[in-house]
């Protein structure tokens, strides 16, 4: 027995006594974790060795020592102990970096200690009585809106102040969509149109408040805090600033921020987590091929968090094949005028792209990349996909809500998609937007081009092969005199910010030999046209293009008196969805004076929109009548299922007499805010046609 005892003596002050420090450590995670593990396994392997002497010297009558059996039940008691340590979800991931309360981290993105550390400094700084003004800046896609959002939850748990408001401000500054983002997040409604009146009421507002943050986030200019309606400094010493920028120069120099936090990308080691995080891969074997190729792909994400996520999302359960695959696609990163992070970032996007897991997606991600301005409007992005026939088996707008509504749920998953501060809207991280412009441009010959100066048209050629234009806000010199474009099938133009935008009063064919050919398109959105006629009274046999479209949304073009001459009218006979709104001087939609048949074209059909099927009006100051003309063919608006009119101030009636006839199958009515309205419908013995007049209206509804 004197070999038991000497074997126990040696091992329990070898393993016992260290591990029970081990278990008081716990701020030391990394190196304390792994030592628990490896002295928990010695304890165990010299258990069972004295177990095994124990038993021998039984079996031979001897008598085992007090202090032996004593320190097997002590090893017993730390080998339990050390088990349900290991157990506890909070060390569930021993070895890892140190965690943060997840619970309410948005995910994807994981409280690392090098992210806390920077969000205590922050919590720090908004209880110091001196500071009034924080700045965090980093690269695009390292996660600065992650982390104020957190602080903002942080403060709001700890009661620091009485509220706590955020906005995103992105390239742009547009102070009425900055205001209405604050007013929202206060409970408080913005009406005003002044710029000047909401300033002030939202300064009245936050002045009743004693103390409150508010985050400005994506800052790529200086603001001025006084037009937004923030009272600041003096005016207001509760009133704290949280501001974001990739670059430290907007912060310190044209804000005077005096100190601001940089946020890095991850290290290595937070960034390997999180990445297997999402690619699943906690179980992963070490010292295999798999594990050798999983490690390359994620250093090529080079920390950045959105690369991180993306990649790992769209690798989650594929094959060894396709990730070696995915690490060749990342190593030949398609060639750009950009940094060597950006290309990194171009690669993880366009990965997470090609792995969604149809068309369907992959159209309605590159669709949203057409019309993106800061949010995506879900309405909006219903329509164009429905106008451009991107879903298949798909036969009702409720049906085709519910197919997108799932895809927008989809995109979100892998991260190409973000809630933004209303279910309505959707938008995109900046750097995966950059990205999908990219892979529009190559897989779809797409020209897109948001908010920048001096950007030139295509060369003839590629217009020809273009299928899709979007320009948002940018200064691009107007419409060029000779649009040979036989493959478009989706164009956009939003000019809001500019007037000096060159327009053609004809748009496309106003311009003396200007040829337009679009026999593609499908769907047109036009915005802020700085003209008095988008085409011509009279088209001519080579506009052939017209009759395709099938939804046409006009809005804010301020100097246009109507909108469809008849003869105009009468060549969109496959439109389904037209809507109109923000008009000031329009008083008809359809202009009668000076009617001439289309009988002598190869595409008049003298019916007017006989397969529209929803029509939408809003917001037109001076509409005095919808439909303009008393004599239309019987099947003019014989299809039109939904009617929706919104703030006509001076439209006197919805339905006359001799209209009834033609609308047997509307379905829908909803008026809202027309203030001179008398009737919604006319009847009376002046219709030409007697009898009765059946209708399938279901929903008629009134609101102001």
């Amino acid at each position: 027995m004197e070999v038991v005892l000497a074997i126990a003596g040696k091992v329990g002050e070898y393993t016992v006594a260290p591990i029970g420090r081990q278990l008081g450590y716990l701020f030391c995670y990394r190196s304390n974790l792994n030592e628990l593990r490896k002295k928990a396994k010695m304890l165990e392997e010299a258990k069972e060795s004295v177990q095994h002497l124990v038993d021998a010297a039984r079996n031979n009558g001897e008598e085992i020592e007090r202090g032996v059996l004593n320190w097997l039940g002590r090893v017993d008691e730390t080998s339990l102990q050390v088990k349900n340590f290991q157990g506890d979800a909070r060390h569930a991931r021993a070895g890892s970096p140190k965690w943060i309360d997840t619970a309410s981290t948005p995910a994807g993105y994981m409280a690392f200690e090098s992210r806390a550390k920077i969000l205590n400094e922050i919590m720090e700084a908004l209880k110091n009585p001196d500071i009034n003004m924080i700045g965090v800046y980093g690269l695009g896609g390292v996660g600065k809106t992650t982390l104020v959002k957190d602080v903002a939850r942080k403060a709001q748990e700890d009661k620091l102040f009485d509220a706590v408001a955020m906005s995103v401000v992105a390239q742009k500054v547009e102070v009425n969509k900055i205001q209405k983002e604050i007013a929202e997040m206060l409970g408080m409604k913005l009406d005003e149109e002044s710029e000047i009146v909401r300033a002030s009421r939202l300064h009245d507002r936050l002045k009743q408040e004693k103390n409150v943050l508010m985050i400005l986030d994506d800052l790529w200019v200086g603001v001025d805090l006084s037009k937004i309606g923030i009272p600041f400094g003096i005016k207001h010493k509760g009133c704290k600033l949280l501001l974001t920028s990739r670059d430290q120069e907007v912060l310190t120099n044209k804000i005077d921020v005096k100190k601001p936090f940089f946020l890095g990308v991850l290290p290595e080691e937070e960034a390997w987590e999180l990445f297997k995080q999402m690619a699943g891969l906690e179980n992963l074997k070490e010292n295999s091929e798999f594990m050798s190729t999983t490690t390359e792909v994620a250093k090529k994400c080079a920390g950045l968090p959105i690369a991180i996520v993306t990649v790992g999302r769209a690798l989650r359960n594929k094959s060894l094949s396709e990730w070696r695959d995915a690490l060749l696609q990342m190593k030949r990163p398609t060639s750009r005028n950009s940094n060597r992070m950006q290309e990194v970032v171009d690669s993880s996007i366009k990965l997470s792209f090609d792995n969604l897991e149809s068309e369907e997606l992959k159209n309605i991600f590159l669709l949203c990349t057409m019309q993106m301005d800061y949010d995506i409007f879900f309405t909006d992005l219903l329509k164009y996909s429905v106008g451009l026939g991107l879903f298949t088996g798909i036969y009702t707008i409720k049906e085709a809500r519910d197919r997108l509504n799932t895809l927008i749920s989809k995109l979100k998953a892998t991260c190409l998609l973000l809630d933004s501060y209303s279910s309505d809207f959707f938008t995109m991280h900046d750097v995966v937007r950059d990205a999908a412009i990219s892979i529009a441009s190559n897989l779809q010959h797409a020209f897109v081009v948001r908010y920048e100066k001096g950007n030139e048209w295509p060369e003839k050629e590629q217009l020809r092969i273009c299928t899709a234009i979007s320009l948002i806000k940018s200064d691009i010199g107007g419409l060029p005199e000779g649009m040979d474009c036989p493959s478009l099938k989706f164009f956009h133009l939003d000019n809001k910010e500019s007037n000096s935008f060159p327009t053609p009063d004809s748009f496309f064919q106003g311009m003396r030999g200007l040829k337009v050919e679009l026999p593609k398109i499908e769907t047109l959105k036009l915005s802020s046209i700085n003209s008095h006629k988008i085409w011509q009274d009279q088209p001519s046999a080579a506009s052939y293009w017209v009759q395709n479209l099938t939804s046409f949304i006009v809005e804010d073009c301020r100097n246009l008196k109507h909108l469809f001459s008849y003869s105009v009218a009468e060549t969109l006979v496959k439109l389904k969805h037209l809507e109109i709104c923000y008009f000031h001087m329009i008083e008809e939609i359809i202009l009668t004076e000076g009617r001439i048949s289309n009988s002598t074209l190869p595409h008049s059909h003298e019916a007017l929109f006989p397969n529209l099927e929803a029509l939408v009006i809003s917001y037109m100051d001076n509409l005095k009548t919808i439909w303009s003309v008393d004599h239309v063919s019987p099947n003019s608006f014989g299809k039109l299922k939904s009617l929706n009119i919104n703030y006509c101030k001076k439209l006197l009636s919805i339905v006359p007499s001799y209209m009834l006839r033609k609308l047997q199958n509307l379905e829908t009515i909803k008026v809202g805010n027309c203030g001179s309205l008398n009737e919604i419908v006319r009847i009376d013995g002046g219709d030409e046609d007697h009898g009765e007049v059946h209708t399938r209206l279901k929903i008629l509804s009134l609101d102001g």
